[in-house]
């Protein structure tokens, strides 16, 4: 269904860098003895088989790091060690990695946006209508049990996919949106934030809630399904923001019922293990 495709495009839709960022990501590639000017945002995609410390970094930035202010994106999910996955909870949380050896101390920067992809089941064929699954249930849960609750709290969005059946592509018209056109509300949409001050992600407590200009329905609407979805409170935030971002990119003032709903149907409408 194409989620390599749509996470290489990511970068392409994010507005270009600043140039405080540029001079960040110059910087970086400098240090790893890589073209350092380019007004691109960077785009790494480690293989499953990437260790801690290449993801991290030690004496060298990992690829946390080297996909500061871009795109990080981990294909095949589940197949990274579960070790590798956990030690992300903390660079995702503060935005910089900390390294800590016997012969020095460094911190590198790693403001990125994690994108991960995964199949339904190790053969992939989960849920695929007119195929057949050969995984046991066994390995199914063993295969989703690498992604703990604290991980999958700290991600955004959990959607799922499709497959798209091939006849569609000759029998189904294809109207197309060019990156331009989703670009420029992607700018529209950080603008709206920026005029609050900081972006939705950095919106957290009596900031966040200012944010959502939340009618009392619509708060004690929130308040219901959180309570009712056993939402923990990084889940709940985590939720409201991107409502707040639904809200930004209709150039809305203020979150509306709708917009909590759809936030919550693209959050969670995928099954955790």
């Amino acid at each position: 269904c194409g989620k390599s495709l749509l996470a290489s495009c990511l970068p392409s839709l994010l507005p270009p860098m600043t140039e405080s960022e540029q001079r960040e990501v110059a910087a970086i590639r400098s240090v790893c003895q890589e073209d350092g000017l380019s007004n691109l945002r960077p785009y790494r995609s480690p293989g499953n088989s990437v260790s801690s410390v290449a993801l991290l970094g030690g004496q060298n930035p990992g690829e946390v790091t080297r996909a500061h202010r871009g795109v990080l994106f981990l294909d095949e999910f589940p197949e990274f060690r579960r070790d590798t996955l956990e030690s992300l909870r903390l660079v995702l949380e503060q935005g910089e990695v900390n390294v800590s050896r016997a012969r020095f101390k460094l911190t590198y920067p790693a403001h990125f946006t994690l994108v991960c992809a995964m199949n339904p089941c190790p053969c992939g064929m989960g849920g695929v209508p007119d195929s057949i699954c050969r995984c046991t249930p066994r390995s199914i849960q063993s295969y989703r049990a690498k992604l703990s609750g604290p991980l999958l709290d700290r991600i955004d969005l959990l959607v799922g996919l499709e497959r798209v059946p091939i006849e569609d592509i000759y029998s189904s018209p294809v109207v197309e949106t060019p990156s331009s056109v989703v670009a420029e509300r992607v700018r529209r949409a950080r603008g709206h934030q920026w005029q609050r001050g900081c972006l939705n992600r950095d919106l957290k407590g009596e900031t966040l809630m200012n944010a959502l200009a939340l009618a009392q329905k619509d708060r004690d609407f929130s308040i219901d399904l959180a309570e009712r979805g056993k939402m923990s409170m990084r889940a709940f935030e985590k939720w409201l923001r991107v409502a707040r971002t639904l809200a930004d990119l209709e150039s809305s003032a203020r979150v509306t019922e709708r917009q909590l709903m759809i936030a919550r149907s693209i959050r969670f409408n995928w099954e955790t293990p």
